[in-house]
């Protein structure tokens, strides 16, 4: 926070420090969360599997076994959950219902889930670099707010240092290499993103 306070030439207004930081720290949050539940290729994320390796474990670790399941719960099955002739008096019969409910709603989300992975596979969509323009995308919305008086610009290229220099450009690398626990972008990939962003 210090760093993007200096980037942003605002040590001094510590309110408007601290409004930027508790904003920084939700939408951090957030994304971190999102980051780390999805198959994509940052730093911290947990897994990245490719879609066609998702499919088929979705496949053949839940939906065959849910479909299995849903079916050995059906009523013509009540003789093997019978609770007469057990030998504890307290045994109550158990309400499959809510089971079958809930996968019958979970093989409906599969259905739609696993299609949807599909039609990725097919279009090659990079879920990678579409998670990357969305980010850079709210970080610039979030910037328009915090500091309407800097304009957003996408700054002057350097080429030694091979960065774009500048208030928007400096503040989005920060921030968005904070978030995603990663090294810098490739300062022309950030600058493509930047201008992505702005014509939204």
């Amino acid at each position: 926070m210090r760093e993007i306070a200096r980037i942003l030439n605002i040590e001094r207004d510590i309110d408007r420090v601290i409004g930027l930081h508790a904003d920084l720290i939700r939408l951090g949050l957030r994304w971190r969360h999102t980051i780390t539940n999805s198959p994509v290729d940052f730093p911290i994320s947990s897994i990245r599997p490719a879609p066609s390796k998702r499919i088929r474990w979705l496949e053949n670790k839940v939906e065959k076994i849910a479909k299995e399941l849903l079916k050995n719960l059906d009523e013509e099955h009540d003789p093997y959950f019978s609770i007469w002739g057990t030998l504890d008096p307290d045994l109550v019969a158990f309400d499959r219902e809510p089971a079958r409910r809930a996968l019958t709603e979970l093989l409906e989300h599969l259905d739609h889930l696993i299609g949807d992975l599909y039609a990725l596979q097919n279009e090659k969509a990079p879920h990678t670099g579409e998670m990357r323009i969305d980010l850079v995308c709210d970080l610039v919305e979030l910037f328009k707010v915090h500091c309407p008086d800097l304009g957003t610009t996408r700054g002057t290229y350097d080429s030694q240092t091979k960065r774009w220099i500048g208030h928007l450009p400096e503040f989005v690398e920060a921030a968005f290499s904070e978030i995603t626990g990663g090294a810098v972008m490739p300062g022309k990939k950030l600058d493509n993103l930047i201008s992505l962003a702005l014509k939204d």
